[in-house]
Parts: structure tokens; sequence; C-alpha cells
């Protein structure tokens, strides 16, 4: 089954969290921990993510607190988890600083991890980052973390090069492989102005950042400017939302219109894809994108006849792959489809005998659409049967009638050209400014 559309939200916090947890029971007190948190599960179900990102500063802790207690809580089972490392660095000039003349300065960096990722390996990349005090003592963010983040402040920060440093540590020279780097596009994100230390901010953009986050008021207005090569961050970049709630408020209170939907599986690898083809994979939005055309989707086959050994199939709106040995029925399952799609007769070359078991076995077999509807043979579909494209191939007129055919179909095919080459033309200039910085990195 091919991937689908499913609602994320990779900025949330808990109770617990380092800095402003405002998390209460239904008595509003928050002395008794585990009410805490199963009132915490019961919001974050009604929420309705099906993916969250689960945030501390400094800290994967209550993520594998979350993880390992998520059934006795009340945590929806079908909800899955992300740690969400949130890390303050203190070398690059943030948004809020330059625009509101800020005498501190610090930048929020998000380092997502796979959701199988071991406790102690995080915490072997956290022992890893270190901190220094005026006195010059060194501190990690595990052992020493009440020293570094107390009284809703972060008394220490990294650097991004130490950030760096520690993931390479931890994970080696291909680290990449097991963070992904978001950064928000907030008065938390790095100025991009010229001056104000933008350059550092830039190259770390483009040398290590995967994902923008959006801001909540203009999701998809940042969307959209992120896949455009103008914009200030340097690179295409795939934009995502997040509630950043320390409170059940902030969760009630977050537009629809700012919810993220990422077509991919809900792994560590399907959020990768994004990164790949954020044009394609992501949209912000209130409701889950939908197929354009739901009558021409089939939903399911119902196999009315005791030859089969199941009785409904379902199926992917998008790609969909038979798997099956030589005459375990992957042939028939097509052809019964396309009698019921297509209203057709013949089914293959020359084989009146196989054409009589499909008109046969289709007789009590319903073909359900995603828009509810169901066929009687209305041609909705076209069919081309076994063999019948290298047929079609073969004959110029045929094959030229064919595609014709085909592409007059297409009402906005000068469009969809036109996306077509714009879509290639990104794809390259990406591939171009990677290859150059790899290029700067060797040398």
């Amino acid at each position: 089954k091919m991937s689908s559309w499913s609602r994320w939200d990779m900025h949330i916090h808990t109770p617990e969290t380092h800095m402003q947890d405002h998390f209460i029971d239904d008595k509003g007190l928050k002395t008794n921990k585990d009410e805490v948190w199963k009132r915490y599960c019961r919001e974050i179900n009604e929420y309705g993510a099906d993916v969250l990102g689960i945030t501390d500063y400094f800290s994967a802790s209550n993520y594998f607190k979350l993880r390992k207690n998520r059934n006795s809580w009340g945590l929806n089972t079908n909800i899955v988890l992300f740690p969400n490392v949130e890390i303050r660095v203190t070398d690059l000039a943030s948004k809020k600083q330059v625009e509101n003349g800020k005498t501190t300065s610090f930048v929020n960096l998000h380092l997502i991890f796979s959701p199988d990722i071991e406790e102690r390996d995080l915490n072997k990349f956290l022992r890893e980052l270190k901190a220094t005090t005026s006195t010059g003592r060194k501190l990690n963010y595990v052992d020493d973390i009440d020293k570094i983040v107390h009284d809703n402040r972060v008394d220490y920060m990294p650097t991004t090069v130490s950030v760096l440093e520690a993931l390479r540590g931890t994970f080696g020279d291909n680290y990449a492989e097991s963070v992904l780097i978001m950064l928000p596009n907030s008065g938390d994100g790095p100025n991009l102005s010229d001056g104000n230390g933008s350059m550092n901010g830039k190259e770390f953009i483009q040398g290590s950042v995967n994902i923008i986050q959006a801001k909540t008021a203009q999701g998809e207005k940042d969307r959209k400017y992120l896949l455009s090569n103008s914009n200030r961050f340097g690179k295409i970049f795939p934009a995502i939302t997040g509630c950043d709630a320390h409170k059940y408020e902030q969760l009630h209170d977050f537009p629809k219109t700012s919810f993220t939907w990422i077509k991919a599986e809900r792994t560590f690898e399907g959020l990768k894809q994004i990164t790949y083809e954020p044009d394609l994979r992501v949209k912000i939005q209130p409701n889950r994108p939908e197929a354009p055309v739901k009558s021409k989707i089939i939903k399911s086959i119902q196999l009315n006849n005791p030859s089969f050994g199941v009785d409904t199939l379902e199926f992917s709106e998008s790609l969909n792959t038979i798997i099956g040995g030589r005459s375990s029925g992957k042939s028939v399952l097509l052809s019964l489809i396309s009698k019921l799609a297509s209203g057709v007769e013949h089914f293959k070359n020359n084989n009146s005998r196989y054409d009589e078991l499909i008109n046969k076995l289709s007789d009590r077999c319903i073909l359900e659409y995603a828009d509810g509807s169901t066929s009687s043979a209305e041609g909705r579909i076209k069919f081309i049967y076994q063999d019948g494209l290298q047929e079609i191939a073969r004959d110029a007129k045929e094959r030229n009638n064919f595609i014709e055919n085909t592409l007059s179909t297409l009402t906005d095919i000068n469009a969809i050209k036109d996306e077509n080459a714009n879509y290639r033309r990104q794809k390259h200039d990406l591939i171009v400014k990677d290859v150059s910085q790899l290029k700067l990195l060797d040398q």
C-alpha cells in the first residue's frame, strides 16, 4: 500500500517539560504526576494529530517516559511519537534580537530523532554536548541538566559548532542519517538580514538544516515561500507547523488553517521524504488533502463468489502493487476490475475461454469508488488488456491515435507541462547547490 496523508505536529511539549510547564490534572493540580499525564494523553487524543514530536529543552526523558507508559496513561495506540530535542545556541543572531533590539540572543534548534532510538544513544549525544561555566567547568546536558536549565531559564548554552561535533561524536560522520534539524521561522529563528551575524546563520542553514518550522499565523504562506529558489534561507526547504503547546489551551486554540499534512509513512524514513519532495509531500490546510476526482479512484472490490479466498479487497487511493506467484490470480483480479470499471467484454487477445471465465466470475462482484458510488460497467476507466500496450506500440498509427486521444482528455495539458518543467528546474538547481556545498566541505 502506498503512503497516505496524515496530520503531523512535530513541536509539542509535555508535563514535566523543563520550562513553562503549565499542564495540570482534572482538579487543576500538578502534584499527582500520573493524573496530569493521563489528562494530557486525553487532550492529545482529542487534538487529532496522527504524529507528534514530543519536545523538551536539552532532553528527551519525557519522550521515553511517555513511550513507556502510553498504554497505562491512555494514549491512543495509533498515535506515533518522535523525540524532539530543543536546543538553544548562542552563536547565531536571532530575529528577536535584531528586530526588537533584545540584548540577549539565542536561536532554537530542534533535533528530531527516530522513534526507535534507544535512550542510551540519545543520552550519549547529550553527554557529548558540553557547556562551559564562568570558572571553566565543563557541564553536560544529562548529569548537569538541573544546573543548566532551571527556574524557566537556560544558564549555559552551546554553539552550533559544538552541537554538530556532539552529533558526529555520537553517530559518526553520517550523523545526518540519524537526525533531522528543524529551525523556526519566528523570533526564535536566525536573523537573515544582511549584517548582524546573518552570514553564520545562512552557512549553518544551508549546510545542516533540513526543515523549517513555519509561523503559525502564516503556515501555508511560509510553505510556498520556502519552495521558491529566491527565499532568504538560500535553498528550498519543506515547511511544517507545530503548536509549541505548554498548556492545554494552546492545543485548543491552534488554528485548523495551520494543520500540517504529510504524505509519507509515519516513520523517520517517511519524514525524510519531505526533504526530497517538499512540494509534493507537505500541505498546510484545515482538512486532509483529497484526490481531485474521487469518482475515478477505486476504493474496493467485493468478490461475492465462493471461488475466491476473500470477500473484499481494499485499495490505496494511489499506487497499488499486486504480488503473487504464477497462475495465482493476478490477471484474473485485474480483468474483473476492468470488466466492472470499463464494461469491456474481451480481456486477452484471441482467448475466448478466458473472456467467458471473467464474465462469469464478475456476475456478482461489486466495485466501489472513493466517492461512495458503485460500478455497473459505466466505462469510467480505460482498460488495456495484457500485452495491449505492446500491440499499440508496434503499430505507428495505433500509437499516435492512442497518444492523441489520451492527451486530448487532459484539459490543462499546457499547465501540466509548465508545472513539470518548473519542478525539474527546481530539482536541478537544488542538486547544483548541494554539490557546490559538498565541494566546499572537501576543500
